[in-house]
């Protein structure tokens, strides 16, 4: 991901371009997500053993070591961004915006991954839903997060991401909420397909919308966006097993929806302040 980003803002200048692609690499980090949990259940219902789910994601990351080492970066030299008066990647140089931009990211994601890591033992321990009917959801999130970064491209032709940003998470909130908070299972998995929808604009949205606050930014500021949200991946395993362990997995639950709200608000405090909001 981090990868496909630097290319991306290394090659387009054009906002709309750049979001666009950062939004279609997207898409295939999302598939990935969907055909996971439909496999491992399927895996499980055939008897098969975790480790034998761990040594595929193995092997997947040894065939992605592959294809990056073989991959051509020479497309890089044939593109130059502009080299006038480059800004600095110091934090004393960062506007307020690009703080709520890159926190909003790392709780982004600190919520997304957390929800999806404990939530099919949430139906299945304190709503008392059976396997397969608990993987249900995340299978849904997922592949309704592909057909939405699929389809969003579209999107950002004509609406500009200071008003999608806002409006997708505000609908996302209130997605999750009905997850988490109504136990009816259709109502869950109706929920779970429009989280997805309209969950999966945030993050790539959030990494297109940074790089709008800096003039000329330069390729290795969305590579820091990607790191705070690479640390609310990595902090989400944490976390959610802290909270589980001293408070259980209701409150984890609850922790969820807070970080999600937090989020939300910072990503209209970025929106607020914005210093690039005609190239939004």
């Amino acid at each position: 991901m981090a990868i496909a980003s630097y290319m991306i803002v290394h090659i387009y200048n054009d906002h709309k371009i750049r979001a666009m692609n950062v939004i279609f690499t997207d898409f295939f980090f999302s598939f990935g997500g969907a055909l996971i949990p439909i496999f491992a259940a399927y895996l499980i219902t055939q008897n098969f053993e975790w480790y034998t789910i761990y040594l595929i994601l193995q092997v997947t990351a040894v065939i992605i070591l592959v294809l990056v080492i073989f991959s051509d970066f020479t497309i890089l030299n044939r593109h130059n961004i502009a080299k006038e008066i480059k800004p600095s990647l110091s934090f004393s140089t960062w506007n307020l915006s690009l703080y709520c931009v890159a926190f909003a990211a790392f709780l982004f994601l600190l919520a997304q991954l957390t929800m999806t890591s404990y939530a099919q033992s949430y139906f299945q321990e304190t709503l008392g839903w059976g396997n397969i009917d608990a993987n249900k959801p995340l299978s849904y999130f997922w592949t309704a997060k592909c057909v939405g970064l699929f389809i969003s491209p579209i999107i950002t032709r004509f609406i500009p991401l200071k008003y999608i940003l806002p409006t997708f998470m505000l609908i996302g909130l209130a997605a999750l909420s009905c997850i988490l908070y109504i136990p009816d299972m259709s109502t869950v998995f109706k929920a779970a397909i429009i989280f997805g929808l309209f969950n999966c604009y945030i993050y790539a949205g959030l990494l297109a919308y940074g790089t709008f606050q800096m003039e000329n930014a330069p390729p290795t500021l969305i590579t820091i966006i990607l790191l705070f949200g690479t640390t609310g991946t990595a902090l989400s395993t944490t976390t959610g097993a802290f909270i589980n362990q001293y408070f259980g997995l209701t409150s984890v639950m609850h922790a969820v929806v807070i970080f999600y709200i937090i989020s939300f608000i910072l990503v209209i405090l970025a929106v607020l302040f914005s210093k690039e909001q005609e190239n939004a």
